[in-house]
């Protein structure tokens, strides 16, 4: 979930760096706009817009993530996705 002005949005993650993060996000989003994630696999977030191409937008978090933090963090989620990819080569 995003959190831009106090209101909830559905959005999602796209990729994840140690400095911020692609998401994609049916609502519109300024550039510069402060935003929280929140979401079950990470601590939350707070960021600001930095680019557009609707609806898709570049964040850059305002704490960023050691790299072992970050890979700890994201090992289970990219574990599941490489799994999905090979069995879906093999269907």
């Amino acid at each position: 979930m995003l959190y831009a002005g106090g209101r909830p949005l559905a959005a999602t993650f796209v990729d994840i760096s140690q400095h911020g993060a692609g998401i994609e996000c049916r609502d519109h989003l300024a550039l510069n706009e402060r935003v929280r994630l929140v979401c079950d696999c990470l601590p939350e977030l707070t960021a600001r817009v930095r680019w557009r191409q609707r609806p898709l937008y570049g964040v850059i978090f305002e704490q960023l993530f050691r790299y072992d933090e970050l890979a700890r963090l994201t090992a289970p989620h990219q574990t599941a996705a490489v799994v999905s990819a090979i069995e879906g080569r093999r269907g």
